[in-house]
Order: C-alpha cells, then sequence, then structure tokens
C-alpha cells in the first residue's frame, strides 16, 4: 500500500496576501525615507557651511580682507568680489526642497564683524534658523519645526 506524503508550501491566496502586505508597508515608508534622506543631507551641508564660514571669518580677521556670504534659493556663496571670480570662491548647494526662505547677503569687514540677523533654511520637515549674534561671527544654529507658508 502507497502512502501519500503531504507536499507542504504556500498557496497561492497566502502567497498574494504577503506580497499586498510588503507593498502596502513599502509604500507608507518611502515617503518617510524621502523626508529624511532630506533632512539629513540638510542638516550636513549646513554644518559643512558653517565650517567654511569659520574659516573665512578667520581668514578675512588675518588677511585683512572682505568677504561676501549669499544666501539664495537652496545655495550658499563665499566670494571675495562681488565684480570678478576669484580662485577661493565657495557654492553649497543644498536639496532642491530645501530653500532659504529670504534672499541675504552681508559681508565680513576686515574685523571679522558680522551684525546680528537671522537666516531661516526651510526643509520639508524641520527649519533652521542661523542666528548670528551681535560680537564677532559668532551664531547658534536652532532647529524648529516648520511654518506652513
Amino acid at each position: 500500500m502507497k502512502k501519500h506524503k503531504k507536499k507542504s508550501g504556500f498557496t497561492l491566496l497566502e502567497m498574494i496576501l504577503v506580497l499586498f502586505a510588503l507593498s502596502l508597508s513599502l509604500i507608507l515608508a518611502v515617503p518617510y525615507a524621502k523626508d529624511a534622506i532630506i533632512r539629513y543631507e540638510s542638516k550636513v551641508m549646513m554644518r559643512n557651511v558653517m565650517q567654511h564660514f569659520e574659516y573665512v571669518h578667520k581668514m578675512t580677521i588675518v588677511r585683512k580682507g572682505i568677504h561676501f556670504v549669499t544666501f539664495s534659493g537652496n545655495t550658499v556663496e563665499f566670494r571675495a568680489d562681488l565684480l570678478r571670480p576669484s580662485p577661493v570662491d565657495t557654492t553649497f548647494v543644498f536639496p532642491k526642497e530645501s530653500k532659504f526662505v529670504h534672499y541675504k547677503r552681508f559681508e565680513f569687514s576686515t574685523s571679522g564683524t558680522v551684525g546680528p540677523q537671522t537666516i531661516t533654511l526651510r526643509t520639508p520637515t524641520k527649519d533652521y534658523a542661523i542666528v548670528y549674534q551681535f560680537s564677532g561671527g559668532r551664531y547658534v544654529i536652532e532647529e524648529q519645526k516648520p511654518i506652513d507658508p
């Protein structure tokens, strides 16, 4: 007498349910992952910009020169002269979903002084405010929840 072994495996319905659950979880997770990537890139870029800001600030004091910093759109531009390009000019480009709220340009004087002001970078999930204080080129970066436009 032959004994039939029961074959084990997944039915078509079980496979469809598993694939449906997996695809649903991916559909829900992708937008959060994209926002997290944008937030991370903006934060790293902000750190790089502020490191370059400190470098330019010190070089302005040491060399007694003038530098200009422009915040516009999603770029930050450091220039030694507004009329001609220079080898020390540097431009930082943030992700396209991030942007500076207002166009701002300021200059470092030969003493390295930057006037008090606030520059806001808006990302999809957070706002970053660079607050320049009264003395020298000191600044503070504050993270804020975004304000609905």
